[in-house]
C-alpha cells in the first residue's frame, strides 16, 4: 500500500465527511421517537434491526480511507461510553459532532486550537461537576423502572430488568444471552457456574434431567491428572472410612484404570464420584476452593499419590449440579472472611486493569463469589427481532446500573440544555454549551417538531416528551429520567474525540498501489 498525505483543510474536510455520515446514520435513532437502522451483519446475512448507536457505528466502514479516518475517530466517543456506561452511544455521537462543527468555527474565527482544546476540557469538567450536583439518588423502585423503561419501551421487559439488577446487588452479574424461545426468560443463578461437564454418563445420578446432582458433598479441588488407582484410592478409602458414599473432584482430567473403577464402583453402589475437568482459568479454579473451603492441590505441591491426610484439604458444597457440558456449586462452606478478601482482590483487580474484555471477566468471577448472577435469555419470533430485542436489554440492564451507580438527571436532553443556558467565559465553553444544546434539539427534530419553536415554548424545566408529544414540569415524575453516568461518560468522551479532532493538520491514508497490483 501506499500513502496519500492530506493537509490542513483538505484534511479536515474529508474526514469530517466520514463524521457526518455516521452522524446522519446514528442521531436518527436519538429519543423516544427515533428511527431504527437496518443492517446485515459481517457474519451473518440475516438483516437486522436496531437503534443502538454503537452496534450501528460499527457496521460502518466506508471506502475512502480520509473519511473512514473521520469516521472511526467518531466511533471511538460511542464505543468509549458503551464501555463505561453501556449506555449514551448515540448522545455521544450527536455531542461529538456539535463540538466538532462549533470548534471549526472558531478556529476559522482565529482562535487557536490547543487553546480551545483546553478551555474545551475545563468547560466539560464544569459542566460535570453541576450534573453530578443535580443527580437525584435513586430511592424507590419506581425511579429504577423509569430508567429501564426508557430503553426498552416496553413495560413488561423492563421489570423483568429492574427485578434482575435488584436481585443480583451490587457486586452481582446481569448476563444477557440469545434464545431460540418465543419470550424473554430469567435464570437465577446462585454460586459458581462453569463450563465444563461430568466425564461420563455413568456418573448421572438423574435420568430424567441427565444431571448429576449431590447434596452436601466433599469437593475435591486441584489441578492434577488421574489415571491410576493408586493416584487418589488411598484418599477414597479414607473418605469411606468416615461413612461418606460420595465426592465431587474437579481436577485436569481422570482415565484410565481409575475411570474405570470409579465406574464400576458406582454401578455397584458403593461409591459414587462425579468429576469434572477444572476451568480453563486457574483463578477460577481458586476462587472455587475459597468458595467450598477446601485448599487446592496443585501438580507442583503434591507431584505424588494423594494419601489420607489429603482428606483435610476437601471443601463442602450444599449442592452440586453438574451436565454434559457445566457444573453449579452452590452453597459452598466458605469462610465469609476468605470470601471478602477474594472480592476485594478482584474489585482491586477491575480498577487496574484498563481492558474492557477483562473487566467483564473480573466482574463476572466476583458475582459468581458473593452469589449473584441473572442470565437474560432474549427470544423472539424471528433472529432480526430476538437482536433487536436483546440490544435493547443490554442498554436497560447498563442504563439500571448506572442510575443506581451515580443517581438520575432529568432526562429527554434536558439537564444538559439547562446547564448550557450560563454565560461562557470563554471560546471553549462557548463551545462546549452549544453543543450541550444539541441532543434536545435533535430529540425534538426526531419527533417531527421544529426545535427552536418548542424550546422557545418552554420554560427551563419543562420537558418536552418525544413519545406523547406534550410537555410536563415534572419529567421525574413522569419518568422523564436519564442516568447522571450515562450523561457525563457521554459528554467526556465526546470533548475528547472533538477537541483531538480540531487540533490535527494533517491526515495519512492508505492508497491502492496500482502498479503492485498491475
Amino acid at each position: 500500500m501506499k500513502n496519500k498525505v492530506l493537509f490542513g483543510k483538505e484534511a479536515i474536510a474529508e474526514m469530517k465527511k466520514g463524521i457526518d455520515i455516521v452522524y446522519e446514520a446514528v442521531s436518527g435513532t436519538l429519543g423516544a421517537s427515533g428511527k431504527n437502522a437496518i443492517y446485515r451483519s459481517f457474519y451473518s446475512r440475516n438483516p437486522m434491526t436496531t437503534n443502538d448507536g454503537v452496534s450501528i457505528a460499527k457496521m460502518i466502514d466506508l471506502e475512502d480511507e480520509a473519511q473512514a479516518l473521520g469516521a472511526d475517530l467518531i466511533k471511538q466517543a460511542a464505543q468509549r461510553s458503551n464501555d463505561e456506561a453501556g449506555d449514551g452511544t448515540t448522545t455521544s455521537v450527536v455531542l461529538a459532532k456539535a463540538l466538532i462543527d462549533e470548534g471549526l468555527k472558531k478556529i476559522e474565527q482565529g482562535v487557536n486550537p490547543m487553546i480551545l482544546r483546553k478551555e474545551m476540557q475545563e468547560a466539560g469538567k464544569k459542566i460535570i461537576k453541576k450534573l453530578k450536583e443535580k443527580a437525584k439518588k435513586i430511592e424507590t423502585d419506581n425511579d429504577i423502572f423509569n430508567i429501564a423503561n426508557i430503553s426498552m419501551e416496553n413495560p413488561e421487559i423492563a421489570q423483568i430488568v429492574v427485578d434482575s439488577v435488584k436481585k443480583v446487588g451490587e457486586n452481582g452479574t446481569v448476563l444477557v444471552e440469545e434464545s431460540n424461545r418465543l419470550t424473554i426468560e430469567k435464570e437465577e443463578i446462585e454460586g459458581i457456574k462453569f463450563d465444563k461437564g461430568f466425564l461420563t454418563p455413568f456418573m448421572i445420578t438423574d435420568s430424567r434431567t441427565q444431571e448429576s446432582v449431590l447434596n452436601d458433598v466433599d469437593v475435591l479441588v486441584t489441578d492434577k491428572m488421574f489415571s491410576m488407582n493408586s493416584d487418589i484410592f488411598l484418599l477414597l478409602e479414607e473418605i469411606s472410612k468416615r461413612g461418606i458414599n460420595q465426592l465431587f473432584v474437579i481436577c485436569e482430567n481422570i482415565q484410565g484404570e481409575l475411570l474405570a473403577s470409579l465406574i464400576a464402583n458406582r454401578m455397584a453402589g458403593k461409591f459414587l464420584c462425579v468429576a469434572v475437568q477444572r476451568p480453563n482459568d486457574p483463578d477460577v479454579l481458586e476462587d472455587i476452593a475459597i468458595l467450598t473451603n477446601a485448599k487446592t492441590i496443585t501438580q507442583n505441591a503434591v507431584s505424588g499419590q494423594l494419601v489420607p491426610m489429603h482428606y483435610n484439604y476437601l471443601g463442602k458444597a450444599k449442592k452440586v449440579v453438574v451436565t454434559k457440558d457445566s457444573t453449579l456449586i452452590v452453597g459452598g462452606y466458605g469462610k465469609k472472611e476468605d470470601i471478602d478478601n477474594r472480592v476485594k482482590s478482584i474489585s482491586n483487580e477491575i480498577k487496574e486493569t484498563d481492558s474492557q474484555y477483562k473487566k467483564g471477566l473480573l466482574k463476572e468471577r466476583m458475582a459468581k463469589l458473593v452469589g449473584g448472577i441473572v442470565i437474560l435469555k432474549v427470544g423472539a419470533p424471528t433472529e432480526a427481532e430476538m437482536k433487536y430485542l436483546k440490544l435493547k436489554v443490554d442498554d436497560a440492564v447498563a442504563s439500571t446500573r448506572a442510575a443506581i451507580e451515580e443517581g438520575i438527571v432529568v432526562g429527554g436532553g434536558r439537564a444538559l440544555y439547562d446547564i448550557s443556558q450560563e454565560k461562557p467565559l470563554n471560546s471553549g465553553e462557548e463551545v462546549v454549551y452549544n453543543a450541550c444544546k444539541q441532543p434536545i434539539k435533535k430529540i425534538i427534530e426526531n419527533a417531527g417538531f421544529d426545535p427552536d419553536t418548542i424550546l422557545k415554548d418552554t420554560e427551563a424545566g419543562v420537558v418536552f416528551n418525544a413519545l406523547t408529544y406534550k410537555t410536563t414540569k415534572n419529567p421525574i415524575k413522569d419518568g422523564i429520567v436519564d442516568p447522571a453516568k450515562v450523561e457525563r461518560c457521554a459528554l467526556e468522551n465526546a470533548i475528547s474525540v472533538a477537541s483531538t479532532f480540531i487540533t490535527n493538520g494533517c491526515a495519512i491514508v492508505d492508497v491502492e498501489d496500482k502498479v503492485n497490483k498491475a
